[in-house]
């Protein structure tokens, strides 16, 4: 990373930071975090979209030859119609139809500062992303398992939430445009995790993300998310709306290995505080289809877990190939 590119992240990260930090304060009450498989992260784990490159306009010229008339030939036949393969392989941005990433992680919090957010909490569960189209995809998320000891009783461990979502990736990308691109997601999290336990609210919550994506020379991807969740109310009608904001970096070092850099929070609400969090880990890629990731998350605020510890096995591929 050469010196510009690091003022620019450095630039980047302080200014994040600084607006979730004036952001917080009011009643220290834990945040609801992501699932397992994604190390609490909510945004969609999608690929990162690869703009078209502008195609250069230039001929190439060669010396001046004498117009020769050609024998006449047989007429060719029409070519083929591509097939699915070949328009996969070509260069319009998106992603082809069919491919998809599979993910399957552990996310280990220890407790967090706050006495009123004392559990310590232990999530596995996976993550499924396919696209329908070039543009849009649709993704599962399920924690297989919540575990959580409090300060003071015994350990609670079942069955976690489940989130469906669906997303419209790059939607106002032209090609060719150096422009960022702008996406648009829509998830529901349905209650499958116990309330009686405490492993869950028991109510369905929606979200709402718009995110603006920039990648430069194919090595450093940023991202900013703008999040509006409407959480239903325990014991009662109607949903507490929170908003929230999420800032990562991706640094891709060689074809193996790329650093992931996220920090996230919630504003703060009637009643609860605003949290905010970092999640850092290294991504490294076996082959085409295998990648492991590995890292930590931190919380930057009393009621986010102080650190935790977050690993992830993925496969990725197309459908298409595989049936």
């Amino acid at each position: 990373m050469n010196a510009k590119n690091t003022y620019t992240f450095t630039k980047y990260v302080i200014c994040c930071s600084l607006f979730l930090f004036a952001i917080s304060g009011g009643k220290a009450i834990a945040q609801r975090g992501g699932g397992g498989a994604k190390g609490g992260s909510n945004r969609p784990d999608r690929e990162r979209p690869q703009p078209e490159e502008p195609k250069s306009t230039l001929r190439k010229i060669g010396p001046v030859t004498p117009t020769v008339t050609p024998s006449p030939t047989p007429e060719a036949s029409p070519s083929p119609e591509p097939t699915p393969k070949e328009l996969c392989d070509s260069h319009k941005p998106g992603k082809c139809p069919g491919t998809f990433k599979l993910i399957y992680g552990v996310n280990i919090n220890d407790r967090a500062r706050h006495p009123d957010a004392s559990s310590q909490k232990t999530v596995g569960g996976f993550s499924f992303n396919v696209y329908v189209t070039r543009r849009i995809f649709v993704e599962i998320d399920n924690d297989n398992f919540v575990s959580m000891k409090p300060a003071i009783g015994d350990r609670v461990t079942g069955f976690g939430d489940t989130v469906l979502l669906i997303g419209g990736d790059a939607l106002l990308e032209k090609e060719g445009s150096s422009r960022p691109g702008i996406s648009f997601y829509y998830s529901v999290k349905v209650p499958t995790a116990s309330a009686t336990k405490g492993l869950g609210s028991g109510e369905t919550d929606h979200t709402l993300i718009a995110a603006i994506s920039k990648t430069h020379n194919k090595i450093h991807y940023y991202e900013l998310d703008f999040t509006e969740s409407f959480s239903g109310r325990t014991g009662s009608s109607g949903f507490d709306k929170s908003s929230g904001l999420t800032g990562l970096y991706e640094w891709t070092k060689s074809d193996k290995n790329t650093f992931h850099f996220e920090l996230a929070g919630t504003f703060a609400t009637k009643s609860s505080n605003a949290e905010m969090h970092n999640l850092d880990y290294l991504e490294h890629t076996f082959n085409d289809h295998v990648l492991c990731r590995i890292g930590g998350r931190f919380g930057l605020t009393p009621n986010s877990p102080r650190v935790g510890f977050y690993a992830a096995v993925i496969f990725k591929g197309n459908l298409r190939k595989m049936f």
